[in-house]
């Protein structure tokens, strides 16, 4: 007998051998079984009898000396101990995955890993609505974090990522191990809430200070865009950044403010969004991009589903 502490709990398994030699494939149907919710549906999948995979099961949950799961109709659901190994299993396969994909392998059915993906911190305020709406509308297998620039760029030196979306500031070419691609350009304009705008421009008649919000990840390009749009008077102290673009919206509709937003936030056309243009024409900041490992950058674009690529080729369109 042993005992595991999961999330706080402590279980207690008797894992005697008794029938079977637990083995890699008895471990997979344990994970299909779990996924599917059926014998039946599992089956199925794997192209086995419902009674053949009853018995494995029969022999699994022997081997590991308590049941795995809960019955229920015609329906199998996993119980406390059935959660902790299909965690396992899950992160087993996921790896698994990952090494049949860096060497170029098909992978198993039902254990190909998730396209990982990575998206910088800021960056999916400003991806394009299709493409983001995609990302984000589980019909795919994919697995998406948030996080530093340089957090994300380890783990792709690491092979634990497959595409990073960054932004990248105009002028910033760097070399790179990574292969980059270019989504859509960034354009930044002026902003305000139709319903302040006469208290806005007044302000700045006068040369009163005017807060500026903007998204954190833009605020180095701020001053030097109101500068180049001759309102340097509203400088130096006065510059605010908030998370995410509906935050500004509601902030400009009850102050008499301005923002610095892109053109195209979140897909949005800017004639969408309740905010007007102030003056001027938008200002090209930076692009957003795709990244991959330059080694394995045709394999893992050549395996995105036809709509990834389609979603990808729309957001260029929609920046041009």
């Amino acid at each position: 007998m042993f005992i595991i502490i999961f999330e706080g709990k402590s279980f207690r398994i008797n894992a005697i051998q008794k029938t079977i030699v637990m083995n890699f494939n008895h471990l997979y149907h344990l994970h299909i079984i779990a996924e599917e919710g059926s014998l039946a549906g599992a089956a199925q999948r794997l192209s086995l009898s419902s009674s053949t995979l009853s018995e494995q099961l029969k022999k699994i949950e022997d081997f590991f000396g308590t049941p795995l799961f809960k019955r229920s109709g015609h329906g199998l659901r996993l119980n406390e101990s059935g959660h902790i190994l299909h965690h396992f299993t899950t992160e087993m396969f996921r790896v698994y995955g990952r090494i049949l994909s860096f060497f170029d392998l098909p992978p198993s059915p039902g254990a190909a890993a998730p396209v990982e993906i990575g998206i910088c911190e800021g960056v999916g305020e400003i991806l394009p609505e299709k493409l983001h709406r995609y990302l984000f509308s589980g019909k795919e297998k994919l697995s998406i974090q948030t996080a530093h620039r340089e957090i994300l760029f380890q783990q792709m030196r690491q092979y634990l990522l497959d595409i990073v979306f960054e932004f990248k500031p105009e002028g910033g070419h760097e070399e790179s191990p990574f292969q980059r691609r270019v989504i859509v350009p960034v354009d930044l304009v002026v902003l305000c809430h139709p319903a302040q705008k006469e208290a806005v421009m007044l302000k700045i008649k006068r040369a009163n200070r005017v807060p500026l919000f903007v998204l954190s990840l833009f605020k180095p390009f701020a001053e030097i865009i109101m500068r180049e749009l001759n309102h340097s008077e509203i400088w130096p102290e006065c510059i605010h950044s908030l998370g995410c673009i509906s935050e500004v919206e509601r902030v400009l509709a009850i102050s008499e403010s301005i923002a610095l937003l892109p053109a195209h936030s979140l897909g949005k056309e800017f004639s969408q969004t309740p905010l007007i243009s102030l003056e001027g024409p938008p200002i090209r900041v930076g692009e957003v991009c795709l990244i991959t490992n330059r080694t394995k950058s045709p394999a893992i674009l050549e395996n995105m589903s036809e709509t990834f690529a389609e979603n990808l080729a729309d957001s260029h369109q929609i920046g041009e």
